[in-house]
């Protein structure tokens, strides 16, 4: 049997081979996509991947093809090509490493290492260690600008990223002794911030400070931010010297301040005047709240002072609960701490029966008087009307008065009954001190204040009164039968002494005790004390000289004046008072005569 080789046809072309190129998702390309080939004649296609793709796979018949380089253009080569052939392509995104690593430490990088894809970007974030800072970046053994965080972006190839640490020292001195600063040296990462506390000795404050040579601003503590390098404090102190500040929030006044700088230990005068119709609510220095005063005096200064006033006035307001009377000022302004004033007018046969205060129930007062002014007040004010209490009493036991005790409003009409026992009479009727005619009723008409009304039946009142601040009697009061007889002593006050007694309004001998013997009727006796008077006699004994006056009356506690003048060629030798010898002074005072003088003045020859 003989066996023929028969080459497959293409219908096309006759004895050749079709080989086909085919790129499955894109992402590249193969040229020649189709081709005839001759039977033994190799076949070759053009395989190019995108940019950032690159060749994953190619298989041929089914069968895979090994590459030796997936990432560079491959011409894919079908030698003796004796069948035809279907080439199938694929290709992947490219893929990079990204590490990051830290040379010499103090820090840390993150991610350290993570695999991104062709034309994406990647963030490393960069902490260093407290009190460094990054002194450089190197990618892919390239210095690049510091940047934390780090960014890559377009990534289209590996990365190998080393970042290094290092520290700033910030340190701090004085050029005295008049103070310390702390700390005296610290490590500040780059960006950071370096505090420096300044401690002044006492008396003294910061002059200067200096910052790498260069004038800063004077701040305690000193704060230094951003640090971007190595740093030289250096302090200087000087005598302390305080700022005094005083003003007003509201300025309803004016204040002054001598001097407003102070050294330490100094003292400084603030002077407070308020406007018109104000006054000072408050005082505060430094927030500490001061004694309300015009004038404030700051001794032994240690520290600025920042005084602040606050002025005020305040509203009083008044009204009536009732239509009785009337107030004026109903709307008052009232500056702190004065005194408001409330004039209540009141009508006839009324009177003010309470005063609320700011819901306060205060005493009763006409006028009504806020002393001390520290905040707004409502007042009101109710009148009621007069009420009187009329009592009477029937001395021993003749007899009674019916009502004994009776409340009667202002102006009405008062009315006692009186019964007296069988065999009895009345003997007399004193009213509020007053003997009044003997009627039974006893009608008051119009009752305008209380009434006490005593009456004797058989018995008789003996009332003896005085004008009780120069002396005063006992008893006052005293009741009597027919007959008996009546003893009232009297009693002067120092320096006084009984002027007249007037008996029933006729003037009796002056008698102590006043004795009444065989009393048949009622007695008003009204003593009058009167101060003393004493004579002073001056006179000179011998010649060389007078005196003056020579008689004088003085009041008792009163001051008496002799003047002594003695002619020429004399001199004052001698003055006796009351038998007792004076210290010599031609102007003779006895400053407070109790008695009658004698005064005796005597003048000898100069020597």
């Amino acid at each position: 049997m003989i066996n023929l080789f028969i080459p497959k046809i293409d219908s096309l072309y006759a004895w050749s081979y079709t080989v086909t190129a085919k790129v499955i998702g894109g992402n590249g390309k193969a040229t020649p996509s189709v081709q005839k080939i001759q039977p033994g004649v190799d076949a070759r296609i053009r395989i190019t991947a995108d940019l950032g793709y690159h060749i994953e796979s190619i298989i041929d018949n089914s069968i895979p093809v090994k590459m030796t380089n997936m990432y560079a253009s491959y011409t894919l080569t079908i030698k003796n090509v004796h069948e035809t052939h279907d080439v199938v392509i694929t290709f992947s995104i490219n893929e990079y490493t990204i590490k990051a690593t830290v040379s010499g430490g103090h820090g840390q990088v993150n991610p350290a290492s993570q695999v991104v894809k062709f034309g994406e970007y990647l963030t490393i974030q960069i902490t260093p260690d407290e009190g460094y800072h990054i002194t450089g970046i190197l990618d892919n053994n390239v210095s690049v600008s510091i940047k934390n965080p780090y960014t890559l972006e377009n990534i289209k190839a590996n990365h190998t990223i080393v970042v290094a640490f290092t520290s700033f020292t910030v340190s701090a001195s004085v050029e005295d002794s008049n103070g310390v600063v702390s700390p005296a040296s610290q490590t500040v990462h780059s960006g950071g911030r370096a505090t420096i506390n300044i401690f002044p000795n006492e008396g003294y404050m910061v002059k200067q400070i200096l910052v790498n040579n260069r004038s800063y601003k004077v701040t305690n503590p000193l704060i230094i931010f951003p640090v971007t390098g190595n740093i030289s404090v250096k302090v200087s102190f000087t005598t302390a010297i305080y700022t005094i500040k005083a003003s007003s929030p509201d300025g309803f006044g004016t204040i002054s301040v001598e001097p407003e700088q102070v050294v330490h230990n100094g003292s400084t005068k603030i002077r407070i005047r308020p406007n018109r119709g104000y006054s000072i609510k408050g005082i505060t220095d430094n927030g500490i709240v001061l004694p309300i005063k015009d004038r404030i005096e700051l001794k032994d200064i240690k520290e600025n002072h920042t005084i602040l006033v606050s002025f005020t006035e305040f509203e009083i307001k008044a009204r009536m609960m009732n239509d009785n009377g009337s107030l004026h000022p109903t709307v008052q302004k009232m500056f702190y701490g004065g005194k408001a004033v409330i004039n209540i007018d009141i009508d006839k046969g009324y009177k003010v029966v309470s005063i609320k205060d700011n819901n306060r129930w205060m005493p009763v007062k006409v006028p009504y008087e806020i002393p001390n002014v520290k905040e707004n007040h409502f007042v009101e004010i109710t009148f009621g009307i007069l009420t009187f209490s009329v009592t009477a009493t029937v001395i021993g036991d003749f007899g009674e008065a019916t009502p004994a005790k009776q409340t009667i409003h202002y102006g009405s009409r008062a009315v006692i009954q009186i019964h007296n026992y069988a065999g009895e009479k009345i003997t007399g009727i004193v009213d509020n001190g007053q003997s009044k005619i003997i009627k039974n009723p006893y009608v008051i008409n119009s009752v305008l204040e209380d009434h006490e009304i005593v009456i004797t039946m058989k018995t008789y009142m003996i009332s003896a009164k005085t004008n009780s601040e120069n002396g005063y009697v006992f008893p006052e009061v005293q009741y009597l039968q027919q007959g008996q007889s009546s003893v009232v002593l009297l009693f002067p006050e120092v320096g006084y002494h009984i002027g007249s007694i007037k008996d029933n309004g006729t003037l009796a001998d002056i008698n102590n005790p006043y004795i009444l013997n065989n009393v048949q009727e009622n007695h008003d006796i009204f003593i009058d004390f009167v101060l003393n008077s004493y004579q002073i006699s001056a006179k000179v004994t011998g010649q060389g000289g007078r005196v003056e006056p020579t008689t004088q009356s003085i009041q008792h506690g009163d001051k008496a004046l002799i003047k002594i003048y003695p002619d020429e060629g004399y001199i004052l030798e001698s003055i006796i008072d009351n038998g007792l010898a004076m210290s010599l002074n031609q102007l003779y005072y006895i400053y407070y005569v109790t008695e009658d003088h004698q005064i005796e003045v005597k003048f000898s020859k100069k020597k």
